[in-house]
């Protein structure tokens, strides 16, 4: 009779540690994909449907921590573009 509770424990233990992985690979994965996303060229961002092999690229970080320059609203520029400013016209 022991063993019949021992093992009933063991499968709700295992069911209960099954169900916690579950729950964190779906609340991990959105975030692993923003994630990624930061690593995309904007024109591999804009892609559809989305592309999960890209080569990573650090460019909207750099942006992001060097830019001095403000753009009018609605101004976008191209990669060609912001490679062809100098640094502190970032």
């Amino acid at each position: 009779m022991a063993e019949i509770v021992s093992k009933r424990k063991n499968i709700a233990r295992y069911f209960i540690i099954l169900l916690i992985i579950i729950i964190t690979v779906v609340y991990m994965v959105p975030i692993i994909y923003i994630i990624s996303t930061s690593f995309k060229s904007w024109s591999d961002v804009m892609k559809v449907p989305p592309t999960f092999a890209f080569k990573p690229s650090l460019g909207a970080y750099i942006r992001s921590f060097t830019t001095r320059v403000v753009y009018p609203a609605g101004t976008v520029l191209t990669e060609a573009e912001l490679a062809g400013l100098k640094w502190y016209e970032r």
